[in-house]
């Protein structure tokens, strides 16, 4: 923090600025109040996404009013910072700052959600579930200005965010439109709709498949199902309290593998297992060309194993016959994603079983054509995944900016519009 501050301007710690609010209750069945949790409150932005019920709640809650500044205090790197605009009861995870006479509510807000406070909340607190208690962060040291420089830089801070929040509009809406174009590719690929039909492809044949050719699919394609074509294999998960097990030169790959996974292929996940950890449980050694496929949370991921590998058992993997290509599943698959998930089921979450994923249908074009849909749908999405890096790349710099107007305005050195004295 710089001692070089600006005239009328103080270095002062928050907790001689302003006083929590003390107190809980306990909602009634019948209390109507709005209801704020942690969810309700997006982080980085400062912003309210909806309100509960509070008689939802039987839970100590803390009470809100207009003005106040609730932060979050459990997991302060998610950067929970609301200005509440009613009366409300909330999560006790708030910590609640009423209006102050040195603060301007959104000023306030506003030095919570810059960086150099998340950076000072996230050294003081640890643990699997970190909070920041208020004894911690009374101690919070910020450059404060007088009340109308705080007014001031308050709307300078607002006016640059609305540019921003206008062009994080723009970028969204288009990645929706990536998104919606990305299945219109899918849809059409596997409708007929996408690469021409050539009267000289012959159609597949395989044994035992019992396919059939609706009318609404192209001459020369059939439709089954996944269990009349593929092999489809779970897998298992060793015990983990066994070293024994673990460490090896056998890829093990769980959904959480393929939740930040770029690209078709997948070599490895992030744990191995020994020859003894694999005889051990009802996991299989899928062959290279095996199409992963999660069939639980979440549905949806797939892969095509680059080697050989095991799953655990959040999947129903693929494995195709002599003639099918993998990619050509792979695609299939992030078709049917919606389809598959609708026809899952369980409580606590949802699962596809073997004999449900058995009966997904499957369609089937021409040898030939099958690789034209392949080359096709890459090409698409190998535009769409350019254009989709752009536009997220220009999201992340937007963050940036925000963290950055925040640290120049109380710094003293944003230029901020003066009114007349």
């Amino acid at each position: 923090m710089t001692t070089d501050l600006p005239p009328g301007w103080v270095i002062a710690h928050l907790g001689d600025l302003c006083t929590p609010r003390v107190g809980k209750v306990v909602p009634a069945e019948d209390d109507a109040r709005p209801y704020l949790s942690l969810d309700n409150i997006a982080g980085e932005v400062g912003r309210i996404d909806g309100w509960e019920c509070a008689s939802d709640y039987r839970s100590q809650s803390v009470e809100l009013s207009p003005g106040d500044i609730a932060y979050a205090r459990l997991r302060p790197y998610l950067n929970k910072v609301a200005r509440v605009d009613r009366e409300a009861l909330g999560s006790a995870e708030l910590i609640v700052l009423p209006p102050s006479q040195a603060l301007v509510p959104k000023f306030l807000q506003y030095q919570l959600l810059s960086s150099r406070f998340v950076k000072f909340a996230q050294r003081r607190s640890t643990g699997d579930r970190p909070r920041l208690k208020w004894r911690q962060m009374r101690h919070y040291a910020l450059e404060v200005p007088p009340l109308a420089e705080q007014e001031r830089i308050v709307a300078t801070i607002e006016e640059h965010f609305s540019h921003l929040d206008a062009a994080e509009d723009s970028i969204s809406t288009a990645l929706d439109r990536i998104e919606v174009t990305r299945r219109s590719v899918l849809n059409a690929a596997f409708t007929g709709q996408l690469v021409r039909q050539d009267a000289d492809d012959e159609p597949h044949t395989h044994t035992h498949t019992h396919t059939h050719t609706p009318s609404d699919l192209p001459r020369g394609w059939t439709l089954t199902t996944l269990g009349k074509i593929f092999e489809i294999v779970g897998g298992a998960t060793p015990r983990t309290k066994e070293p024994v097990f673990w460490g090896g030169e056998i890829p093990w790959v769980t959904p959480e593998d393929l939740s930040n996974h770029d690209g078709v292929e997948i070599a490895r996940g992030r744990r191995t297992i020994t020859l003894t950890g694999y005889e051990s449980t009802s996991t299989h050694l899928l062959p290279k060309g095996a199409v992963l496929f999660s069939s639980r949370a979440p549905i949806g991921y797939a892969a095509i194993a680059a080697q050989p590998l095991c799953t655990n058992q959040g999947f129903k993997s693929l494995i195709p016959p002599e003639g099918i290509g993998s990619r050509y599943v792979y695609w299939y698959l992030r078709y049917a994603t919606p389809a598959i998930r609708e026809m899952a089921s369980g409580t606590t979450f949802k699962e596809i079983s073997k004999k449900r994923m058995a009966s997904v249908p499957f369609v089937l074009a021409p040898s030939r054509e099958r690789e034209r849909i392949v080359s096709a749908i890459e090409e698409h999405f190998s535009r769409l995944d350019a254009t989709d890096y752009v536009l997220s790349t220009a999201l992340e710099q937007i963050e940036t900016t925000r963290r950055s107007v925040l640290n120049t305005a109380f710094a003293g050195q944003l230029a901020v519009a003066r009114r007349p004295e």
